[in-house]
């Protein structure tokens, strides 16, 4: 969507669940409202913002957005852990990795096709990691680094595939490709409410960074 100078970006929120993703490029909260005004007149359902630092909340907030989750942003330094692995990536199996994904959170907090992908492509280097034998993929890793600092995109294992160490797995592979390509420091965020996931990730040197970031909803226009 543009207008003039401004520009913002939308994509359908998942596959599972109807609504919208409004990512806010360049421009006033006045126009980020109008987009989320023209949306909802377009009957796409909710409309969401990205995962936000609070800094960048504010614009959101101004446009009648309001905050309905927090996540926790983890870090690991890499120097004194990881082992250099900057194996090839082989074709990723799409239809599977969503499929994993699915199973493995509630339709809210899926990603999607559109949005797996859009994970991967987020940084200069990526890859996807997986667990398992090849035609029978229990779990995956997407990673990204650059300018020295690598990103765990999303971490995903079947739900009866859980209990066997493939999420450590995984988690050690990942930061060993990170290290392979020039990552120092590894970052990811968590639902507050993951106990599972957090307790994985702080086993694995994750700390908690104090920091969080906040997806917020649109719902009336505020004061722009």
């Amino acid at each position: 969507i543009t207008r003039g100078w401004s520009r913002a970006e939308v994509r359908p929120w998942n596959d599972s669940t109807i609504g919208a993703q409004l990512r806010l490029v360049r421009g006033s909260s006045g126009f980020l409202a109008t987009c989320a005004e023209r949306l909802t007149a377009d009957d796409v359902g909710p409309v969401h913002s990205p995962a936000l630092f609070p800094s960048m909340a504010a614009a959101y907030r101004r446009a009648g957005f309001a905050e309905i989750a927090s996540l926790r942003v983890m870090e690991h330094q890499l120097a004194a852990t990881g082992s250099p692995d900057s194996s090839a990536e082989s074709d990723t199996d799409w239809d599977h990795i969503v499929r994993i994904d699915d199973s493995s959170f509630e339709p809210f907090w899926r990603l999607g096709r559109h949005g797996l992908e859009e994970a991967k492509a987020a940084t200069r280097q990526s890859t996807v990691i997986t667990a398992g034998s090849e035609g029978n993929i229990k779990g995956f890793a997407i990673v990204g680094a650059e300018y020295g600092v690598s990103y765990l995109q999303r971490l995903a294992v079947e739900p009866e595939a859980r209990g066997r160490g493939l999420g450590r797995l995984l988690v050690e592979r990942a930061k060993g490709w990170a290290w392979g390509n020039r990552a120092r420091v590894m970052m990811l965020n968590v639902k507050v409410d993951a106990e599972a996931a957090r307790s994985l990730y702080a086993s694995a040197g994750f700390a908690d960074t104090g920091s969080s970031l906040l997806l917020m909803r649109w719902s009336e226009p505020g004061a722009y």
